[in-house]
């Protein structure tokens, strides 16, 4: 049987176009397109009805497009999106509408979405806000379903916590308060993510707390501890500045403590322990400077302590500790400042306390053990300028010459330095090498001019010539060696020595030049021996100047390694006086102190030396 050829053409036309909806529905489903595999399938389908291998292709599309929208659908329902859930399994049904699964989970979602309802029409009438916000918080994932969830569970929630935070404050006051901070916790965690209602929490602790530390400070109050009673009423008080009750209970604790202080002071004052009485008498003005009992003993504990200070001074200068005597002083004018007789012991003490951490140095003519005269005179002099300075000519320490040193001594024969700075020129010598020489020479063209051979015209040439010059290299090295020494002249010891060196080193090179040849012009350029030696000069000096920096860059150096020795031999009294000079050189001198050095004074005496102040709860 033949078929017409347009017939025969619209059946390859079809053939080619069901390939190509195969081809696209297996790359579909290759790429987990399940549902743009199965129309594709299908649609190839409608071309090759009785194609099984298509068949058994559209039906796996359509099974696990099936399975894909299912687990969406569970997806959906486990984030409380009922209604894409639904939508999900109603086209898993349609996909496989022989799988029994999927209506059974369109049934299950459909129940489930009538549960949330029901819960969410229960809470509408439901007047415990406890009860309506655990049924409103079971169902809060809902809420995408039922938006009446979201409103209805924070109207819950405010007056849920309402109720708690009104509880908490209930059982605080009973004085239950674990049961009262277990309350505001949870209402702490229901209320966190609601500003108003996390203030409304944060107040509640606070008023809870406050009568906490109020019924601390009570029972503290009545076993007669009233430091550690003041304590929690001042700390309750800080937590609500308008807490009459807390307020009224400082005042009282205060005025009890002010009291009690103020009898030791007066056992202390019977003991002749006057800075105990005196500590005390501060500490019980510090509580209530107005108590009766504060006035009656202030103007003896006063003369007491300060007559005992002035006294230790006294013991203390005797003992040559001029800090310590002038700390004392200090003190005793803290205590009585309006005492004409102290106020001049103590600007007296100021005086030699001044004297006393400014040392004299003596900087020494250098010797000079070197055949080169002058040398020694400049480097001693630049050493003095140098300590001159930084000794903040004469703030920080005096520094002397000999010949200042010799007219002192004249006035006071018994006069001598606190440290002596001595050096010696060991070494200064310039070395000139031999020179070496070497003979060179160039050839080169010279343009020439000349007569012909006829001897009528000139005519121009070129003519070789050669250029013999020498090369002279020059060589001078120099040595210096300066040695020094830093006494400390109380102490009997070297505080420093060391010896600077200076090497220098000058080569050059002499070449008689000559352009023509192209040979460059070098001339003699080595310095005069002068220059050399002032240059070696220098050397030395910077390295020394160097030195002292490192050595005196701060004299009160010194008084610390005299406050660390007597630290470590146990002579509190010496390591005070000489920590105290030792401040006070660093305050002079704008640099900052040690804070463990300061805390060392304080815990000792009472001053604090960063301050300049007394603390009279901790004289000593």
């Amino acid at each position: 049987m033949r078929f017409p050829a347009a017939v025969l053409s619209f059946a390859l036309l079809a053939g080619c176009a069901s390939e190509k909806l195969v081809t696209e529905g297996d790359r579909k489903f290759e790429g987990r397109d399940f549902d743009g595999a199965a129309e594709a399938y299908a649609k190839a389908a409608e071309d090759a009805p009785a194609d099984r291998e298509l068949a058994t292709k559209l039906d796996a599309a359509r099974q696990n497009a099936a399975i894909a929208h299912a687990e969406r659908a569970a997806e959906a329902a486990e984030r409380g999106d009922l209604d894409r859930a639904l939508a999900e399994i109603g086209v898993s049904r349609k996909r496989d509408a022989g799988n029994p699964k999927y209506a059974s989970d369109e049934k299950k979602y459909k129940g489930l979405k009538a549960e949330v309802a029901a819960t969410l029409a229960k809470a509408r009438t439901e007047s415990d806000p406890a009860e309506a916000y655990r049924m409103l918080s079971s169902v809060a994932r809902y809420r995408d379903a039922f938006p009446e969830i979201g409103i209805r569970l924070e109207q819950a929630r405010d007056g849920y916590v309402r109720r708690l935070l009104a509880s908490a404050e209930d059982l605080g006051k009973s004085g239950q308060w674990l049961k009262s901070q277990t309350l505001i916790d949870y209402a702490t965690e229901i209320s966190a993510k609601s500003a108003p209602l996390s203030e409304m929490v944060k107040a509640t602790k606070t008023n809870v707390r406050v009568l906490e530390l109020l019924d601390q400070g009570y029972k503290l109050r009545s076993q007669e501890d009233l430091e550690g009673a003041l304590s929690r009423f001042q700390t309750a008080a800080e937590l609500r500045p308008d807490a009459g009750e807390a307020v009224s209970a400082v005042v009282s604790t205060r005025r009890a403590l002010s009291v009690a202080y103020a009898g030791k002071a007066k056992e202390a004052r019977e003991e002749t322990d006057d800075l105990a009485a005196y500590a005390w008498y501060a500490r019980a003005a510090d509580m209530d400077p107005e108590a009766p009992e504060v006035e009656d003993i202030a103007a003896e504990v006063k003369r007491g302590a300060a007559k005992a200070l002035v006294a230790r001074a006294a013991e203390a200068g005797k003992r040559g500790l001029t800090g310590l005597e002038w700390l004392r002083l200090a003190q005793a004018r803290a205590v009585m400042p309006d005492d004409p007789a102290i106020d001049r012991d103590y600007r007296v003490a100021t005086t030699k306390l001044d004297r006393a951490m400014r040392p004299i140095i003596l900087v020494k003519t250098f010797r000079n053990a070197t055949r080169h005269e002058g040398r020694e005179v400049r480097l001693a002099a630049e050493t003095y300028r140098l300590l001159q300075q930084q000794a903040g000519n004469g703030k920080l320490a005096t520094i002397m010459d000999e010949d200042a040193y010799q007219i002192h001594l004249k006035e006071n024969p018994s006069f001598t330095p606190d440290l002596i700075v001595k050096g010696t020129l060991e070494r200064f010598d310039l070395m000139h090498h031999p020179d070496r020489t070497e003979s060179q020479f160039k050839e080169y063209d010279k343009r020439v001019t000349f007569l012909d051979l006829q001897g009528k015209n000139y005519v121009e040439g070129i003519e070789k010539r050669t250029y013999h010059y020498t090369v002279t290299d020059r060589r001078v090295t120099g040595v210096g060696h300066l040695s020094y020494e830093i006494y400390d002249v109380g102490a009997r010891s070297v505080m420093g020595a060391d010896t600077v060196n200076g090497d220098l080193l000058r080569e050059d090179r002499v070449v008689a030049g000559n352009k023509e040849a192209g040979v460059a012009d070098d001339p003699n350029e080595m310095p005069a021996d002068e220059a050399l030696q002032d240059e070696l000069q220098t050397q030395l000096k910077d390295r020394l100047l160097e030195k002292m920096r490192q050595e005196l860059g701060w004299v009160g150096r010194r008084y610390y390694t005299a406050y660390e020795r007597a630290r470590e031999s146990g002579n509190t009294d010496a390591a005070v006086s000489w920590a105290v000079i030792a401040l006070r050189s660093l305050q002079a001198a704008d640099k900052p102190a040690v804070a463990s050095d300061i805390d060392f004074v304080l815990k000792r005496t009472g001053w604090n030396m960063k301050e300049g102040r007394l603390i009279a709860a901790q004289l000593r």
